[in-house]
């Protein structure tokens, strides 16, 4: 049986399929566009073959795709876009991270959830640590194994924070309230996020508080990456004990966007949530060691 086609074509493929029909084209209009026969623009479309870059400006400006749109769909089918931090790390990155990753490289807005703990693109290095710790202690990982996931870990970091997309964070009051590493690392977890919150930067941060917990119960962690500009353009990235699933189905996405954005509507203000945030860490409420 063959590999899935990688999500990054099968969202260039839908994306010109879409245009393709907005302008009313059939597959064999697209085909005379390109000098080619039909099955080749399915197997574009599906995701099953990529896309030469002049192929794919030909068809965009046949179609009559606006400027930003075609620079964005150019990134994602770039051969370039096939090497990252997530290759360099391959043998530690599950295959749901190293399907989202390219996409997550190119967004333009991440938006993130998590119940239980803080997100991996949020944590400092000690917290990092221990979390990378406890979840490989019970399969034997060696420490030069652990020390790659730690790498990988703050490479994404410096990948995808240090190009400032617009980032939203609702991270629920529990994930704030487990010690992880000690009281020492948490407190150090804590007063980072407080920094950042007050920031006022490109990294927004909300708590949704446990007196909010149905919201949490219904919903679990995600990131969701959107690439500006193009229609149904993005990927969700669902985390699991294996590594995680990365879902790049319009619906799919479409659906965890309305659960984010319904928790964000739940959660508080980025000015309360950073006030909450000061208060925690200067209150230092957590149970000893």
């Amino acid at each position: 049986m063959s590999a899935a086609p990688p999500a990054r074509r099968r969202l260039t493929g839908a994306a010109l399929r879409r245009y393709r029909e907005a302008v009313g084209y059939d597959l064999a209009d697209a085909a005379r566009v390109l000098g080619c026969d039909r099955s080749k623009v399915s197997r574009i479309e599906s995701g099953e073959r990529g896309i030469r870059a002049e192929e794919l400006r030909i068809l965009l400006a046949d179609y009559g795709v606006d400027t930003s749109a075609a620079q964005a769909l150019l990134a994602l089918s770039a051969p370039s876009l096939t090497r990252g931090w997530w290759q360099e790390f391959g043998g530690v990155v599950a295959d749901g991270m190293a399907e989202f990753a390219p996409i997550e490289a190119l967004a333009s807005a991440i938006a993130i959830f998590e119940a239980h703990r803080v997100s991996d693109l949020l944590q400092t290095e000690d917290y990092a640590k221990a979390i990378i710790a406890a979840s490989q202690a019970d399969d034997g990982a060696e420490q030069a194994t652990r020390d790659s996931r730690l790498a990988a870990v703050l490479a994404r970091q410096r990948a995808v924070l240090g190009r400032r997309p617009d980032v939203t964070v609702v991270i629920a009051e529990a994930a704030l309230l487990n010690v992880v590493g000690g009281t020492r690392v948490t407190r150090g977890q804590l007063d980072w996020l407080a920094r950042v919150a007050s920031d006022d930067g490109h990294i927004v941060i909300h708590v949704l508080p446990l007196t909010r917990g149905t919201q949490v119960a219904a919903t679990g962690p995600m990131t969701i990456a959107d690439v500006g500009g193009v229609p149904s353009l993005g990927a969700v990235h669902v985390p699991g004990v294996r590594g995680g699933i990365c879902l790049d189905d319009p619906s799919a996405v479409a659906a965890h966007t309305r659960a984010f954005e319904q928790l964000r509507m739940h959660a508080l203000s980025p000015a309360a949530s950073a006030r909450f945030l000061r208060d925690m860490a200067a209150r230092r409420v957590l149970r000893s060691d």
